[in-house]
């Protein structure tokens, strides 16, 4: 996974077990993050840019600090299963998708978890987003589904089913739209309903 932390500076994820920043302008590594014991899968970055998050093959979602370049917290470990991706809301909700099909919700103090599971077959979890509120939550399964929850219920709204896996979901910023992109090639975007 690759996301940018500005225009000048990136972070990768690496099959090494490790997250790497680095410099476009004077294009060189800047630093590593050491900690996980997997390859790492996935990164999301909160909105005020002083932390991300990772999940990884070590089944284990970590938060770390970008000023200090340290891990500050482990969550809870839920699940023996690879973390595929994760996802931080505004207002710094956390959620993380696995290989067993779940898809967990820290609240933004990572104190309290919520585990959803899809009420029908969907197969690995394979992306996640989280709505900029932290009130609703997008799997994306290898079943080629897509499934919605609200978080504070656990109540699932919605369940959409595409012609092959589903592999990266975003939320708008307004929270009123999905983009969906599938193996078919396609990307769509459509209404959460939530306006």
């Amino acid at each position: 996974d690759i996301k940018f932390l500005s225009n000048r500076k990136l972070l990768s994820s690496s099959g090494d077990n490790t997250i790497m920043e680095f410099d476009l302008v004077d294009k060189k590594r800047v630093r590593t993050f050491k900690g996980h014991v997997g390859d790492v899968q996935s990164i999301a970055i909160d909105l005020e840019r002083k932390r991300f998050i990772t999940g990884a093959c070590d089944t284990r979602v970590k938060v770390w600090d970008l000023d200090s370049g340290s891990c500050t917290m482990t969550l809870p470990k839920i699940s023996v299963s690879d973390v595929n991706s994760v996802a931080v809301s505004e207002n710094g909700c956390i959620a993380a998708g696995n290989d067993s099909g779940e898809v967990i919700v820290w609240d933004a103090n990572c104190e309290d978890s919520t585990v959803l599971k899809s009420t029908t077959p969907a197969g690995i979890c394979t992306c996640v987003a989280i709505s900029q509120d932290g009130s609703h939550v997008y799997g994306g399964f290898e079943e080629n589904v897509l499934i919605a929850w609200e978080v504070e219920s656990g109540k699932q709204t919605m369940e959409m089913k595409f012609t092959r896996r589903v592999s990266s979901i975003a939320a708008s910023p307004d929270g009123e739209k999905l983009a969906i992109g599938s193996w078919s090639g396609e990307v769509i975007v459509l209404s959460t309903g939530l306006s």
